[in-house]
């Protein structure tokens, strides 16, 4: 076991319990927040295992029940129950198969651990995990997402539920050593929380741009959205906005574009306006080793958060950072306050005309934007690479203070 107090991660024998990710073996496999962690721990000499369920959430299918190796550590998959959608009953009983999976697997080997790491959480865990390795292995729960209340967005019905869930949620990170959570506001989450608390940022790989993929000099703007889901965002004034942009433009000659990749509006009547417009594209799902490739090809990546999600910085913001585009988000200033302040991206109110201004000023300077690429991705990877988010993580796994956040 690692030395008390120690920030280094050699020696450190670490369990990483969650659900939402990928994990090696999967199709076009790419390592994120947590297996990137895992990664970078393992490669420095600790001891690591991600615990994962044999289900898998982005694709929706079972995963052979069989523990593996990579450079990530150990992989144990915990057998657990499918789910069709977001609010399926059977999405409950995943839950509890993972929770009570994991924890028998923590159970049997916490005389050879010194922290586990949770994330999100799901319901239950910080409970389950704490029984299973008592007071003598250090449990660290990282809010990676505001749910299920944030789900619940454009659900009337849903909302009082999962807002009672999520204050249990709250509740049950007492039993941690340490919370970390990706934004401040994600942080003040767990504010009755009287142990360690930290942000770490989703963290980033930087992207090697790719020359023949970039935007034509000739073109016009190429803004593009990435993500597996669009509830949460409002795109009508960012429609609104891009139709009176586009209408100033010969679409034959410098077309400018819109890029939906993973998802379309959730909105019915801003999905069928979008279908009808020339300068939008859908790509749909793609695989996650293919985004890199795609987002060379945009200059901006827009987020439209609505007031109810306006706390999430999830990976899209982070894969907009990775390959030098320029982030225009409605999310919670002080979420985004790297970002804005070091030139990487800035906050757009919700309305036309806010989206109008920002579309035309960014017209005006999009030769200045596209020069800047390679000095954003540098900044990106300096204030949110894997060494920054390994040494946050470090702080909260060993229980030392030897990060000190710069403004997230």
């Amino acid at each position: 076991m690692a030395t008390p107090g120690s920030s280094s991660s050699k020696g450190l024998s670490v369990a990483i319990v969650h659900f939402g990710e990928d994990i090696p073996g999967d199709d076009g496999y790419v390592p994120l927040r947590y297996g990137r962690l895992a990664q970078q721990l393992t490669a420095d000499g600790a001891d690591v295992v991600r615990i994962s369920p044999n289900f898998s959430h982005f694709r929706r299918t079972h995963r052979p029940v069989r523990d593996s190796h990579s450079d990530e550590g150990r992989h144990h998959l915990v057998p657990a129950s499918g789910y069709k959608g977001s609010y399926d009953l059977s999405r409950i009983r995943f839950f509890a198969d993972l929770v009570r999976g994991a924890a028998s697997y923590l159970r049997a080997h916490r005389s050879s651990l010194d922290v586990v790491l949770f994330g999100v959480p799901p319901p239950g865990a910080a409970s389950a995990f704490r029984r299973a390795v008592g007071n003598d292995v250090r449990l660290v729960g990282d809010v990676r997402d505001l749910w299920p209340e944030a789900f619940a967005v454009g659900r009337k019905w849903a909302m009082p539920p999962a807002r009672g869930i999520g204050k249990m949620l709250s509740q049950e990170l007492r039993l941690a050593d340490a919370v970390t959570a990706v934004t401040p506001p994600m942080l003040d989450w767990a504010s009755s929380f009287r142990g360690q608390r930290l942000c770490v940022p989703i963290g980033l790989q930087p992207l090697r741009l790719d020359a023949a993929r970039l935007p034509s000099p000739c073109s016009a703007l190429q803004v593009c959205f990435l993500s597996n889901h669009s509830h949460g965002y409002d795109f009508g004034p960012v429609l609104d906005a891009w139709e009176t942009y586009c209408h100033r433009f010969d679409l034959d000659d410098g077309k400018p574009l819109l890029t939906f990749v993973g998802c379309e509006p959730a909105d019915a009547s801003q999905r069928s306006r979008a279908q009808a417009m020339e300068s939008v594209e859908f790509l749909g799902r793609v695989a996650p080793d293919e985004v890199a490739a795609i987002l060379n090809g945009a200059d901006v990546g827009i987020a439209p958060s609505t007031k109810e999600w306006e706390t999430s910085l999830g990976n899209k913001i982070f894969d907009y950072l990775a390959a030098g585009l320029y982030c225009v988000h409605s999310i919670d200033r002080s979420a985004t306050l790297e970002i804005d302040v070091n030139g990487l991206g800035e906050h757009c109110e919700r309305s036309e005309s806010a989206w109008g201004e920002v579309f035309g000023r960014l017209h005006e300077d999009l030769g200045q934007t596209r020069a800047e690429r390679q000095h954003r991705i540098a900044t990106a990877d300096r204030l949110f690479g894997r060494p920054v988010t390994t040494e946050a993580f470090l702080s909260a796994l060993t229980g030392t203070k030897v990060y000190e956040p710069s403004g997230l």
